[in-house]
């Protein structure tokens, strides 16, 4: 999957649950929304490490185990886990410039996001 949103809402909505590794979903948003809208996603390594790639990527509910060498570029992960979301691990992800801007962020008092 290499590409402008190559990867998008693969897991979105509870579709599927896949594991994304070793270079797949490449590309400028390549993995928007992957598991947002209570998606769930198993696991992200060496995967989505263009710009904006992983941004909403677990937001409104979504979940996501590990990732790891993963969303390393520009605003990679922009309103990550926004809304509800939740991220179990980060290694070695999401740390260049921007990259974790807004990254859990909520617009309403009684929602809370884990990361």
């Amino acid at each position: 999957c290499v590409g402008t949103k190559a990867c998008f809402k693969v897991g979105y909505n509870g579709a599927n649950k896949p594991i994304i590794s070793e270079g797949s979903c490449s590309g400028d948003y390549a993995c928007s929304y992957l598991a947002s809208n209570g998606g769930d996603v198993s696991s992200i390594s060496k995967s989505c490490t263009d710009e904006k790639a992983c941004r909403f990527l677990a937001a409104q509910g979504g979940k996501v185990g590990s990732i790891s060498n993963s969303c390393t570029a520009y605003e990679a992960c922009h309103f990550f886990a926004q809304k509800n979301g939740t991220v179990a691990s980060i290694s070695n992800s999401c740390n260049a410039t921007k990259a974790c801007y807004n990254l859990a962020y909520n617009f309403a008092s009684s929602s809370t996001s884990f990361v």
